[in-house]
């Protein structure tokens, strides 16, 4: 996998896989630091970005919303 970073224009560092922005960092050492890691990663052993779903479809999250609903009736 080709990770990178970039400047945004929000004087912000972006880090990408391809060409897909994968997230943004304030500090460039960290961003650097991000981006060799994943670099380093063995993409079989620690998918990074492989089967990840918004926090809204998890199992956790539908669960709390039925927990609420019961907790104002």
């Amino acid at each position: 996998m080709n990770y990178y970073s970039q400047e945004l224009t929000n004087q912000r560092w972006g880090i990408y896989e391809e060409h897909k922005l994968l997230a943004t960092i304030g500090c460039y050492k960290t961003c650097q630091r991000i981006v060799t890691l994943l670099k380093a990663s063995n993409p079989h052993k620690f998918g990074i970005t492989q089967d990840l779903r918004p926090l809204k479809e998890t199992k956790k999250s539908r669960s709390s919303k039925t927990s609420r609903r019961k907790a104002v009736a």
